[in-house]
């Protein structure tokens, strides 16, 4: 019995499967998920009469779904698709992240892409770019999770990807309604580019890639046979 205290060994556990899947030699997100649940249930069996274990492994399976606006993303398909799989899912608005960073009640953060560059700057639904600098700021590691096909090694950084600037539409009204006053300029980027150091990792079928990320993601492609 090297650790004593509930509280201590459900810290120690947390801290044990974290160092584990650092070690994760998983090829795919699938693989990564089982390798996962593996160390889960292998820390909940050192330990089981102690109730903070099983309170650390469940809270490092708790997933916070990020809202955006204006298409409320995140709040509709991530989290519906959280809750099937059976994950505890709490939705929040893009505008809360923070605060819960400087909680401490979020200490990993995995977000979509639409384009990566081949420097590794990525380009995702906007307001992502804010989640990373504020991950940034309070030393929490944010991964971009995305298949091959979604990395652009033509396009070598984030300024050469083109910015969709959408309806105004989809700001002022909400159906019928209208939320802004008439005579109101209105943006509505569609995306942002997140500049490839606030990257920890890209996720992708064929394992996970960190920087330098010109040479990296060279090697996603790899042996992979090409089409004429």
């Amino acid at each position: 019995m090297v650790i004593r205290g509930a509280p201590a060994i459900g810290v120690a556990a947390a801290m044990g499967i974290a160092l584990g899947m650092r070690r994760s030699k998983a090829t795919g997100t699938k693989q990564f998920a089982t390798e996962f649940q593996k160390l889960c249930d292998l820390m909940a069996a050192t330990r089981p009469t102690a109730v903070n274990l099983f309170w650390a492994i469940e809270r490092m399976k708790r997933v916070f779904a990020d809202e955006t606006r204006p298409f409320l993303q995140g709040a509709r398909l991530t989290a519906w698709e959280l809750v099937r799989e059976g994950i505890s899912t709490t939705v929040i608005t893009e505008s809360m992240a923070g605060p819960l960073m400087r909680g401490g009640e979020i200490d990993l953060v995995v977000v979509g892409a639409d384009r990566i560059a081949a420097n590794g700057d990525t380009a995702n639904k906007i307001g992502t770019y804010t989640v990373a600098v504020l991950a940034h700021e309070h030393s929490i590691p944010f991964y971009v999770a995305a298949p091959l096909s979604t990395i652009d090694l033509s396009t070598p950084d984030g300024d050469h990807i083109p910015i969709e600037e959408r309806d105004q539409r989809e700001v002022t009204h909400l159906g019928a309604s209208r939320l802004t006053p008439e005579g109101a300029k209105i943006r509505n980027p569609a995306f942002d580019i997140t500049p490839y150091r606030y990257i920890a990792g890209v996720i992708t079928e064929r394992g996970i890639f960190r920087p330098p990320y010109s040479e990296s993601l060279k090697q996603a492609f790899a042996g992979l046979a090409t089409s004429a």
